[in-house]
Order: C-alpha cells, then structure tokens, then sequence
C-alpha cells in the first residue's frame, strides 16, 4: 500500500537531509538517530563495554555503575543522574546492545595454543573416512530435575530439587550411520525398577558404582567392548576421547593408545574439548532436549489424568532410560551429528570431495562449515527428496542406490543374514511343484 506524502512532510525531510545524510546509525537496526543530552557519557560507556564484553560477563548492573563512575568525570558539576533500567533500556537500543545466554566453555579454550596439536589429530584423521571416525564423552543426566522457572498468576512456594543423576556416555561416528548403545552408569547396583526386566534388550548398557560417574574399570570395559565390535566386523576406526582421567588410566592399563587391535585411541587437545569435541559442538545438548522434550509429554499426560487436589506422579529410572534411548536412536537427525562433526573441525574437507561422491552423498551438502539453522534444514529437505521434485528420474536412480547402501549395511552389521529376494522369500525352492499333463488331468 502506498502512501502520499504531504508538502508540509517533503519540506521537513529536506530541512534535515544534510543531517540524515551526515549521520551515522550505529547499528543496521537503528532507524533514527537520537541526539541523548549527554552523549559523550554514552558513547563513552559503548567504548568501555566494548574493550571489556569478551573477557568478562558484563550486566546491566555493571553498566549502571560504570556510568555513574563515568558521568561526575565527563560532566563536572551537573547534577547527578538516576541511571534507572529505562535509562538502560534505552542506552541499549540506540547501540544495539541486547542480552545473550553464554553456552558451553569455548570461550576459555587456549585454542591458539592448541593449533598445532589440531594439525597433527586432522593428519592423522586424514587416513580415515568419515564412517570410522567416532567420538565419544560422558554426560550428566538429572532424569527428575523440575524446571525452577514457570508459568503463574501467583508468586508459588518452591519445592526441593529433585538431584537424582546418572552418567550417559555417548558415541557414534562422524556421519551419523552408526550410534552406539548409550551406557548409563547409576549409584544402584540393581534398580528395583529393573526388576524382571532384561536391560540389554532395551538398547543399552547399565553399570553402577557409588557415584554414579565414570571410573577406569568401566571404561576399559567400554573400550573391550568396543573394540571387540569393531573386530567382528573387520573394522579399523579411531575414537576421540577428552583428556578425563578415567580416560587415560584405563587406555593407559590396555597398553596404551594403539594397543587395542582395531580402535586407535586420539586425545583432544587439554582444555580445549568445548571448540574442538563434536559431541559438544551441540549433539549432547540436543540429545538433551530431545529427552527433555519426552518428560514434558508424560508431565502433561499425567496432569490431565489427575485432579487439583492431587500431585503429579513420579517417573523411576528405568523410564528416564527408555527415554534417553528414544531420544538417542531415533530423535536426533543424522544431518545434527554430521553439522556438529564439521563444526569441530577435527577433520577438514575440500569443497571438491563431497563433488567427487557423486551420488553416495546427495544429503550433504559441499559447505565445509554447516553451523546455521538454514543450512541444517537444507540437509533436511535433501534427505527427504525435496530436491528431486523437478526430476523423478534422479529420485528414482538415488532411492535404489540407498535401498542396496542400507541392504549392504544391514548385512554386515549382521542384522540381515542369508539375505534373499521377495521373490525367493514368497516362492522357495523346497515349495514348488511340477505337475505333469497326465496329473492336472487326474485332478481334473
């Protein structure tokens, strides 16, 4: 819709044109530039916070008192002022200041210093492909942690925080074809939740000790256990580790880091796991929220099977695993591993070598650094074949190539042995008859 501008309107823009022209906007999102009465005290204030916001968390407290610090300074003799959050609020919007939530601690890597040690790991990685690439890490899981924030017409009472916690360690490969089996590890030696219950048809792996954490003769057990898989099938990976003491203690007891005959042991650079680890790079967090994301479904459940007067239930141990197993086998895309995987940057590809797969990688794009939203749904939409609307051709070409990929891989995972045609399956050999001319007509 168009809008007709008045003389009057034509005028006052031309008065100031020298101004709008001359004027810089601090930031894209400014859309005039406001005069403040006292602007050497907020350009000041801009100048310090930016010397300072990458080492420290600055607040809006912190600023206030800088200002206060700052304006007898500047303005000697005026009259002090009150810097109240709508002074603040607005000192924001004309810099374009807003308020972000620190995640991870990549912020305190020495990651200068661990570049060297980065370009031996990718000279290693570089003998490698990406399927045979694995990392793996622990993680914190308080499975019955309430949320200590929510939504009231009333200030309500709080309740004790429920701290109970196990230990999930999670591993796959760098493409995300192949997840290993979560291990958690619990305090309880035999849960009563699990009670009649086989835990390894369930899709993980449960060891306990007294605080719930891991300790070297777990991991060398998952390094046994590992290792021995990997044997079976004839395999030779690496596996990424941190530099956690339990870590290095039980590889240290095996032999050492190439002891292990087909899994070859590569230590992250120390301190530096936030920036450089994949599983850190977003795959633990989403894995999280998928979980998370499962425990609100059952809250509302319960809370529209019970009335006011009575509490929601409780969940034990053995739940909170089943979900924690949803969440890891079948909530997280392969395109979050793989995003995360060149976000760690542990090992680096040319834009050509996607283009030389041809075919084998049509879901994964050439980009080299695939860390955006956008980018992440594009991997999406190609795994769904949204790219092949225009040519059915070609989708009909790659869902054959991935149906004898997937077959080729079930295979030697051992989950399909002897394998056999439709054909074969409907009709077997030890079922067919031949009926002579001379039977059909004694049937007859």
């Amino acid at each position: 819709m168009q809008k007709n501008l008045t003389q009057s309107t034509i005028t006052k823009i031309l008065k100031r044109s020298s101004e709008l022209l001359e004027g810089e906007l601090l930031h894209p999102g400014q859309k005039r530039r406001r005069i403040p009465t006292y602007p050497g005290l907020h350009d000041a204030l801009y100048v310090w916070m930016r010397a300072i916001e990458n080492h420290t968390t600055i607040t809006g407290n912190i600023l206030k008192a800088k200002a206060a610090q700052l304006f007898p300074r500047l303005y000697p003799g005026e009259t002090p002022l009150k810097f109240s959050e709508g002074w603040l609020t607005g000192w924001k919007e004309q810099y374009g200041v807003k308020e972000y939530k620190s995640h991870g601690e990549s912020g305190s890597a020495p990651i200068t210093e661990a570049q060297q040690q980065m370009q031996e790991i990718r000279a290693v990685l570089s003998e490698y492909e990406l399927c045979d690439i694995y990392n793996g890490d622990e993680t914190a899981y308080y499975w019955q942690m309430q949320p200590d924030r929510g939504l009231a017409t009333h200030q309500l009472a709080g309740q004790k925080k429920d701290k109970a916690r196990i230990t999930v360690m999670v591993t796959s490969n760098g493409d995300g074809s192949e997840r290993k089996p979560l291990w958690n590890i619990g305090s309880a030696k035999h849960p009563r939740c699990f009670k009649n219950v086989d835990i390894h048809s369930l899709g993980y792996q449960y060891c306990y000790n007294e605080t719930a954490w891991m300790r070297t003769d777990i991991m060398i057990d998952y390094l046994e256990r590992f290792n021995h898989k990997m044997a079976h099938r004839n395999r030779k990976v690496v596996l990424l580790l941190d530099n956690f003491s339990a870590h290095q203690s039980a590889v240290a007891q095996l032999g050492g880091d190439q002891a292990l005959s087909n899994v070859r042991i590569q230590w992250l650079p120390k301190n530096t796991t936030s920036a450089f680890q994949r599983d850190d790079q977003g795959i633990i967090r989403t894995w999280k929220a998928h979980t998370r994301n499962h425990f609100l479904n059952w809250q509302v459940s319960q809370l529209d099977m019970f009335s006011p007067e009575q509490t929601v239930g409780t969940i034990n141990l053995l739940q909170a695993i089943r979900w924690a197993v949803a969440a890891w086998n079948h909530d997280i895309k392969n395109a979050t591993i793989f995003n995360c995987f060149m976000k760690s940057t542990v090992k680096v590809y040319e834009p050509t070598y996607w283009a030389e797969k041809g075919i084998m990688c049509t879901g994964i794009p050439s980009q080299i650094q695939l860390t955006d939203t956008d980018q992440e749904v594009e991997i999406e939409e190609a795994e769904s074949g949204n790219r092949y609307k225009n040519n059915p051709n070609e989708l009909g070409e790659v869902e054959d190539e991935v149906e004898v990929l997937a077959l080729e891989y079930l295979t030697k995972a051992e989950v399909i042995q002897d394998m056999m045609s439709v054909t074969e399956f409907l009709n077997p050999m030890q079922e067919e008859v031949t009926d002579s001319a001379e039977d059909l007509e004694v049937q007859v």
